[in-house]
């Protein structure tokens, strides 16, 4: 039977990708309308689900309409092989939303129209990719799809049983966190790529881009001495974000805590100068090199371990959270979330984590050889004090 909502929602979802197509490739003639009676005819067609030929019919038809605009390309440039596509793809969201499933099919039609809309910015990224960050990513992808589908489910170490397709994905989203940072800091200017990088790069990675500038050239000392208190909140803010994701009931903490810690560090930031940087463009390590991933996975096992073998004692969440956050404050923050631990054990790990890597990334600064921007900035160290002190009081 026709349900008025679902008419509603197919249009909507068709138009929402006709809008995009109109406004960007300026497609009048195909755009928010032609999009949404296309949805519409495949929501329609799919409802009468006793008469099969009725939904091939509704196909055939999108598709032959496709295959006509992309072959009139020539009259009209813009219509090109993604207009054609995106026609077929908004048929078969009617048919979703005709079998019931509208949130899905509206989850569908926002990531196309996301794609569509930064279609330019994709191509742009995709031709500044280097030989090596390619042939990295397609070895990620291929151990992603052939490794992936043959892990068991868990396996038993000692007495502790590991769920490897688990600690597989928490992998994945680790190094998915590292691709929006090497995203991000392709399009920003010179001026905020570095600051932008030393606070949401991993603690062991900063230190290494920050001595290399420092090395490299001195003119660069201003603004890596001024960037040294945003090294020092990255950790928090990286690492609670991953909490939140995992553990949403802990968003206020979470809140308060980054928001106060990070208006001290970047007070400081801000104070020591951080004008008159040269524009230095960033040569940024690969996020998609397998060496990385595995390194993760195994802060992930160990700290995993570590806990188990600690009985989740509230001693024993923060051990493991101390000294994972050593190796790696985000490997380890989504490690204790994924045992589940209480929320108040969870916050008090986070934060201790986050300042054991904040303390890591300084150390390996110093042994990198910019000692110098470490000891311009000895007097400021107490500031890492405030985020543990904040939590004390807020638990």
């Amino acid at each position: 039977m026709i349900s008025l909502e679902a008419v509603l929602v197919s249009m909507l979802a068709g138009a929402l990708i006709g809008l995009e197509r109109e406004h960007t490739k300026k497609q009048h003639k195909v755009g928010l309308r032609t999009f949404s009676l296309i949805s519409l005819l495949g929501y329609v067609t799919s409802v009468f689900q006793d008469d099969p030929w009725l939904l091939g019919i509704g196909f055939s038809v999108s598709c032959a309409f496709a295959v006509l605009l992309y072959c009139q390309r020539e009259k009209k440039p813009s219509t090109g092989f993604t207009t054609s596509i995106s026609i077929v793809l908004a048929f078969m969201i009617g048919t979703i939303i005709g079998h019931g499933m509208m949130k899905e099919a509206v989850c569908i039609s926002v990531i196309i129209t996301v794609l569509l809309y930064a279609g330019r910015k994709l191509h742009q990224f995709i031709e500044k990719l280097t030989e090596q960050e390619v042939q990295d990513f397609l070895e990620l992808v291929i151990l992603l799809g052939l490794v992936y589908p043959l892990l068991p489910e868990q396996i038993a170490v000692q007495g502790l049983v590991i769920n490897l397709k688990l600690l597989w994905t928490l992998v994945m989203v680790l190094v998915g966190l590292n691709f929006g940072l090497f995203l991000g800091a392709r399009f920003v200017s010179a001026r905020k790529e570095i600051p932008l990088v030393v606070m949401v790069s991993d603690s062991s990675q900063s230190p290494g881009i920050m001595s290399t500038l420092y090395k490299e050239d001195k003119k660069c000392f201003p603004v890596l001495k001024a960037s040294f208190h945003l090294l020092l909140a990255g950790p928090f803010i990286r690492n609670f974000a991953l909490a939140v994701l995992f553990m949403p009931s802990m968003l206020p903490k979470a809140v308060l805590l980054v928001a106060v810690s990070f208006l001290v560090f970047y007070s400081s930031y801000r104070l020591s100068g951080s004008r008159g940087m040269k524009k230095t463009k960033l040569r940024l390590k690969s996020p998609f090199n397998v060496l990385e991933a595995v390194k993760t996975g195994v802060v992930i096992f160990f700290v995993i371990w570590l806990l188990s073998f600690l009985n989740y004692t509230s001693t024993g969440v923060m051990a493991a959270a101390a000294l994972g956050g050593f190796a790696n404050g985000a490997a380890t923050t989504i490690s204790i979330l994924a045992s589940g631990v209480s929320e108040s054990q969870a916050f008090m790990a986070v934060t201790l984590a986050s300042t054991t890597s904040t303390v890591t990334a300084v150390v390996l600064l110093y042994v990198l050889g910019a000692g110098e921007i470490v000891r311009k900035n000895l007097r400021y160290l107490p500031e890492l004090l405030v985020p543990l002190a904040l939590a004390l009081v807020i638990q």
